[in-house]
């Protein structure tokens, strides 16, 4: 009877719930959203010893895979996998990549060039690389560095907007440096003014934790978000990595303007972060992995488990794709052999480029007909 009841009221609430309003709306989950299978087809990168995959991202009509291999650290395919350059070696001359953890996203069109980000977060410095040079002239071009203030530390993903502007998400919640919060931070490089905007800080009660792998998941992501900026509508979205809050920001007369404010699911989160509640499998919030926003969707790389039945990259995994709205409108379910951790997607042709971490491959992953 008790369980009756909880799913009639998630079903009230999900029906009831108003996305409309900017700030802490519910978002809406549909009881008969589409679940559609994916199948896999490997992207061959042994073949040119490319190893240790870190990050995928899609530039255009290119796919763009960083790498820690050597002289190989960036490597461009075409979208049905074939292998294009390679570029990129680690080291300290000018077009040399600095980051020892490269990983090159977030691609920005400036007069007609394109450019990508590549963060060093021990130095705090941003190679922007210009990949339309990068390619015509087959080697690694960084156009230019920007040096992002100590002061900030620490920055965990820096986005490069213009040569006047850099939004940061930062989080100091862990070594509490700066002002112990997470949060955007928008960088002006030409006067080297910042201002920042502080998340919610959220607490937990070590009581309900078992074990040592509990405290662990809870303490490194109870105040982590996941962000991912689109660069053809100026906006960052970010997800909490183990909550279900979800915020939009815009890009307007270089500030940022929070447009959307939603829960997935049928979770809102206190200040203190109800751990039983998600670990127990109450309410449909899960650990975000992985974020990618398009110009109309977001879409979130999800763990599929309560939180108490993951361990470091063994839980199934599952995309989902919401509208600006919060509004759940389809599932993608992964072949269960997968474990994918970083993708990008590709609308136009329903298509999805994921790196399964643990077997360090690439994988092409389209709908099954």
């Amino acid at each position: 009877m008790y369980q009756f009841l909880s799913l009639a009221l998630l079903l009230l609430i999900a029906v009831c719930g108003n996305s409309d309003n900017k700030s802490g709306s519910q978002s809406k989950e549909h009881s008969t959203v589409d679940v559609i299978l994916l199948e896999a087809e490997i992207i061959n990168t042994e073949e040119n010893e490319i190893y240790r995959l870190s990050q995928v991202s899609l530039v255009d009509t290119l796919l763009v895979l960083s790498s820690l291999t050597d002289h190989k650290l960036l490597s461009t395919y075409d979208l049905d996998g074939y292998p294009l350059n390679t570029y990129g070696t680690f080291g300290r001359g000018p077009n040399d990549i600095k980051v020892p953890i490269p990983r090159f996203y977030d691609s920005v069109v400036l007069n007609d060039d394109t450019y990508l980000s590549s963060y060093n977060m021990n130095s705090m410095n941003l190679d922007i690389l210009n990949l339309s040079r990068t390619i015509e002239e087959n080697k690694v071009v960084i156009d230019h560095t920007i040096e992002l203030p100590k002061s900030l530390f620490p920055v965990i993903k820096p986005y490069y907007i213009n040569n006047e502007l850099v939004v940061a998400y930062y989080n100091d919640t862990d070594m509490k440096v700066f002002n112990g919060k997470s949060g955007l931070a928008t960088y002006y490089p030409n006067t080297g003014r910042f201002s920042t905007i502080q998340f919610p800080l959220f607490s937990f009660d070590q009581s309900e934790l078992e074990n040592d792998f509990e405290y662990q998941l809870a303490y490194q992501g109870i105040n982590e978000w996941l962000s991912d900026f689109n660069s053809s509508k100026n906006r960052i979205v970010l997800a909490h990595a183990l909550g279900s809050q979800i915020f939009v920001y815009e890009i307007q007369n270089d500030s940022l303007n929070l447009i959307k404010d939603f829960h997935y699911g049928n979770v809102q989160q206190d200040s203190e972060f109800n751990y039983s509640k998600f670990k127990d499998g109450d309410g449909l919030a899960r650990k975000f992995i992985d974020i990618q926003a398009t110009n109309d969707f977001i879409y979130l790389n999800v763990s599929k488990e309560p939180l108490d039945q993951i361990s470091y990259g063994d839980e199934n995994r599952e995309l989902i794709k919401l509208d600006y709205d919060g509004n759940l409108i389809t599932k993608y379910q992964f072949p269960d052999s997968l474990k994918i951790e970083f993708f990008t997607v590709n609308e136009s042709k329903s298509l999805f480029y994921g790196i399964d971490v643990s077997q360090d491959k690439l994988y092409k992953l389209s709908t099954i007909k």
